[in-house]
């Protein structure tokens, strides 16, 4: 149970709708954008009709695990599907919530634990760095992007329901560059992370391209395991 920018935190009901739930119920779902934000639960539409599609399957009884930087469950919240999610959201709070440091000139996002999904740090990245800054997105997965059925990519000008050329990191950018870092390029990617984002194979390379751009006392922030780090600030949403 991570926090999830489209309801809230994830856990719950969210492994029934959009989990295991035909198209058509993803589709309607995934369209509502009421009440929608990393942190927010209370007034979350989305999250309310997943819950609702939950109660009507008779969904009766959730496990709801949280993980530490090493992958290690540090915490079980289990029972109704409701009260469960919103104790687990409360510990979940508490749990991910991370210092901003704010206005960086580079911040620094490691996708670890869910580097095919490293887009999930793009909130705390934005909120962290400075206007025409830079942002670094590090995805060690050899795999690439997961794939997603619902706004997946499936060739050069299509894909899922939801698909757009910019499902994520739309312009127009606060920061002035995006930059991915992964060993194994998928240009199929890239619509995740902005059109105009800049792919490099290694660290090295990234480096190179900041200390060009940058003087030796630039601010920098690194997030270790940005997909699952939550800012102090949205930490507090209902």
């Amino acid at each position: 149970m991570m926090p999830h920018f489209g309801y809230g935190f994830g856990g719950g009901s969210k492994m029934l709708l959009p989990g295991v739930a035909g198209i058509e119920s993803i589709t309607h779902n995934h369209r509502i954008g009421e009440g929608t934000g990393p942190g927010k639960v209370r007034d979350n539409i989305r999250r309310r009709d997943s819950e609702e599609a939950a109660e009507m399957a008779q969904l009766d009884f959730v496990i709801n695990g949280f993980i530490n930087q090493d992958c290690d469950i540090t915490e079980l919240v289990c029972g109704n599907l409701v009260c469960a999610h919103r104790e687990g959201a409360k510990y979940a709070r508490k749990h991910y919530s991370t210092k901003l440091v704010k206005d960086a000139d580079i911040v620094i996002g490691n996708g670890y634990p869910m580097a095919n999904e490293g887009y999930k740090a793009y909130h705390i990245l934005r909120d962290s760095v400075r206007k025409n800054g830079d942002m670094v997105f590090l995805l060690y997965t050899p795999e690439g992007c997961r794939v997603h059925h619902y706004n997946g990519r499936f060739g050069t000008d299509f894909g899922g329901r939801g698909w757009t050329k910019t499902t994520y990191i739309k312009k127009p950018w606060k920061m002035r560059r995006v930059l991915c870092v992964t060993p194994e390029i998928a240009k199929a990617d890239e619509y995740y992370y902005g059109e105009g984002s800049e792919w490099v194979k290694s660290w090295e390379k990234a480096l190179n391209l900041l200390i060009d751009s940058h003087s030796s006392d630039a601010t920098v922030a690194l997030y270790p395991t940005a997909a699952m780090q939550i800012s102090e600030e949205n930490s507090l949403n209902q």
